[in-house]
Order: C-alpha cells, then sequence, then structure tokens
C-alpha cells in the first residue's frame, strides 16, 4: 500500500495518496482540487482528468491567462510540436494583444514571442486572416460584409463539397422554411452546372456545355418556354426564345430615350421584326416624290463573299448611301483598333450595313409612278384610238359620197 501523507496547514491543503497511485490536493474540508494519476494527467476539478490537462469548473471563465507588470503586456500560450528535444520544435502561439486576439504560427526555439501572426480578432469584432487590417486576404467587416483578397496576386474562396453533392452559397432573410435562403448561387457536381435563384426558385442557369438558360432549364425548344444564349457545335452564339404560346408574343423588346423604338414578334409560324412608325413620332410629313428616278439610280450587283465564297446578290453600302442614305449604317472606309490574344493592338475595317425594308417606301412610291404613268398612256393610247376611227369614218364617208 502507498504511503499516505495527511497534513493540514494553515492555508487549509493538504494531500495524500491513494491506493491507486493517484497525487490528490485537496482543501481543508475535504474537497479535492488537484488530482495527478498514473497516467500523468493532471485534473482541475476533476478526480479522474482524461488528459494531459483536464480543466473542469462550474463557474466562467474556467481558465483564465494573464501577465503582470506593466500595462499592455501580452498573455499567450503556445503550442509546441512534438520534436524529440525539449524546446527545438516549432511553435503556434495564441495571445491576447490590446484587446485582441491573435493566432501566429512558424515560432521556433520554444518561443513563447515570434513566429508570423496568420489571424486576428480585433475589439471590434473584425476577424482577419493572413495579414491585419484591410490588406488582409480575408476580412469579416463590423458591418457585416465580407472582404476575400488584398489586391494583390491571384485571391480566391472555394466551396468544397465533393462530386456527389451541391456547392452552394446561400442569401438568407430568416431561419425556417422557404426564408432560410432567398438568393442562392449553386453548383450542380452530378451535372456541372451553375444555378442562380431568386425568392427562393431557380431563374438562371449555366449548363455543362457554356449554354445560359433564363427561365428554364434545358434549351428551348416548341415545348420548353424560356430563352438561351447557346454555344452552337461550331462556335456561334445564337439567341434562342421560345413559348408554349402560339400567340402573337413580343420576344424581345428594344429601348432607348424615346422608349419602345421596335421589336421581334412570333405569331403562329411567322416572326415579325418591328419597328417604330407610330404617327406621333413624325412631323412634316409629306407625299414621296421622285422615288421612280430613285430607282432608276440604285446598283443592284451580285458578288461572292469573301469569307465564305459563297453567291450573293444585292447592293453595295456606300452606293446605295448615295441614293437611299436610310438604308446604310455606318461610314465608307471605316476602320477601327482592337487588341488580340497577344495583347497586340491591330487594325480591322469597322464594315457598314444595309437595312433594305427602308427600301420599301421608294420602291412602293416607284410603282405607284410608275402605275400612273401607265395609266396616263393608256387615256393618251384611248385618246388616238378614238382620233383614229374617227378619221377611218370620215374617210369612209368621203369616200361613199364620190
Amino acid at each position: 500500500m502507498a504511503s499516505i501523507i495527511n497534513a493540514t496547514t494553515t492555508n487549509g491543503l493538504s494531500t495524500s495518496a491513494d491506493n491507486s497511485g493517484s497525487l490528490q490536493l485537496a482543501t481543508n474540508n475535504g474537497t479535492t482540487a488537484v488530482t495527478i494519476n498514473t497516467s500523468q494527467n493532471v485534473g482541475i476539478g476533476t478526480s479522474s482528468p482524461a488528459y494531459a490537462l483536464d480543466v473542469r469548473s462550474t463557474t466562467a471563465p474556467a481558465i483564465r491567462l494573464s501577465r503582470s507588470g506593466t500595462a499592455g503586456q501580452i498573455a499567450s500560450m503556445v503550442f509546441e510540436d512534438g520534436n524529440a528535444t525539449l524546446g527545438s520544435g516549432s511553435t503556434t502561439r495564441v495571445a491576447s494583444d490590446a484587446g485582441a486576439m491573435s493566432f501566429s504560427t512558424g515560432g521556433t526555439s520554444g518561443a513563447v514571442t515570434g513566429g508570423t501572426e496568420r489571424m486576428r480578432i480585433d475589439s471590434a469584432g473584425v476577424v482577419s486572416i493572413k495579414n491585419t487590417g484591410s490588406t488582409a486576404d480575408f476580412v469579416s467587416e463590423t458591418s457585416t460584409s465580407l472582404i476575400v483578397g488584398n489586391g494583390s496576386g491571384t485571391q480566391a474562396m472555394t466551396v468544397y463539397s465533393g462530386t456527389a453533392n451541391n456547392g452552394a452559397l446561400y442569401f438568407a432573410d430568416g431561419n425556417t422554411g422557404d426564408a432560410t435562403y432567398r438568393g442562392a448561387v449553386q453548383y450542380l457536381h452530378g451535372s456541372d452546372a451553375m444555378r442562380f435563384f431568386t425568392s427562393a426558385a431557380e431563374r438562371m442557369r449555366i449548363d455543362s456545355s457554356g449554354n445560359l438558360l433564363v427561365g428554364c432549364t434545358a434549351i428551348p425548344s416548341s415545348s420548353v418556354g424560356g430563352s438561351a444564349f447557346q454555344v452552337a457545335g461550331d462556335g456561334r452564339r445564337q439567341l434562342i426564345q421560345a413559348t408554349t404560346s402560339t400567340g402573337t408574343r413580343a420576344l424581345q423588346e428594344f429601348y432607348n430615350p424615346n422608349g419602345n423604338v421596335g421589336s421581334i414578334n412570333t405569331s403562329g409560324s411567322a416572326t415579325n421584326y418591328v419597328t417604330s412608325s407610330d404617327y406621333r413620332l413624325k412631323n412634316t410629313i409629306a407625299p414621296m416624290t421622285g422615288a421612280l428616278a430613285k430607282v432608276a439610280q440604285l446598283k443592284p450587283v451580285t458578288y461572292k463573299w469573301k469569307a465564305t465564297g459563297e453567291d450573293g446578290q444585292g447592293f453595295i453600302a456606300h452606293e446605295l448611301a448615295e441614293v437611299v442614305p436610310d438604308c446604310v449604317v455606318g461610314e465608307k472606309d471605316a476602320v477601327e483598333t482592337y487588341t488580340d490574344e497577344d495583347g497586340n493592338e491591330q487594325t480591322r475595317i469597322k464594315a457598314q450595313g444595309v437595312d433594305t425594308s427602308f427600301l420599301v417606301a421608294t420602291l412602293t412610291a416607284a410603282i405607284q409612278e410608275l402605275n400612273t404613268d401607265l395609266a396616263n398612256t393608256k387615256l393618251l393610247l384611248t385618246e388616238v384610238s378614238n382620233k383614229v376611227d374617227a378619221q377611218a369614218v370620215r374617210i369612209a364617208e368621203l369616200e361613199g359620197a364620190k
């Protein structure tokens, strides 16, 4: 049996060693304060310590660290790795510094100071990771904003969820039901798609092919309503909009400060390209004249496209602009500069464009002028014919009188 020491001193402390081999420090009233068991675990507030230091308390704080001396001295805890030579391993430090909590790594030789600060929680509750202040790689500001990055180099934030799960950022205005999130950005690892939510419902998606889908989860078709910017197989981008209704619908509308100035509509199996033409948008309205003379100046041509060698027919933009300027957009021989993929500045043509729909009024007026000319010609021919007939009758009468 181990020897038992039972001593009462003026401060009321007693020590004892029981049959299990544990060493206990007790207060004068018999309450065990400190226990050191055979595993060299130290227990404070417990007679059965399960760890090297096991502290249990019914009051807070359970542990208090302070450093006496001049005000502002740093109180800290140092954690050292398991180097065989005590006091020579790498250390990590947690310290209280002027109302802030700092976390440092990279200390050496068992020093209680040194290393590099990696994170700080300041007295205002701002969390800074890697550096401190506004240059940190991660800052949680007191205004509840979140800043990632420090303005130099490439910064990133990763949401990791594994290939069988979905990674997401949620935006909530409550903590139950649909209120747990109102908006979200979610990545579907199973289908490699990115989804965007508002009002707790998906509104937009980028699928694994890079297609942008709005109001739908697949490329729109006759049975799927929505719109999409589709990346076609040859690299071209196409805007596709569809609806399950066959009635007249404006699939695209165009606005400027004057309001709606055009639209692309569908009705049944047809597509209409509409430009504004309301009389309330116009003044100085007058009948068109001289249209036939304009048509006579037009120079329709055939040609081949340089890019493909395909045949075409139509007009040369600057020649058409000389006759009907409304049909042409852009300036003759215009160029523009751009930066190529290698960062070099290059020059290319800024091509003119043609909208031949503006020729309709001129062609219509020309047809009307031709029709008027034809009607006048018919009238003249009729008059001539009547005169010829009258002359024939007169000649017949003269011949009968002989």
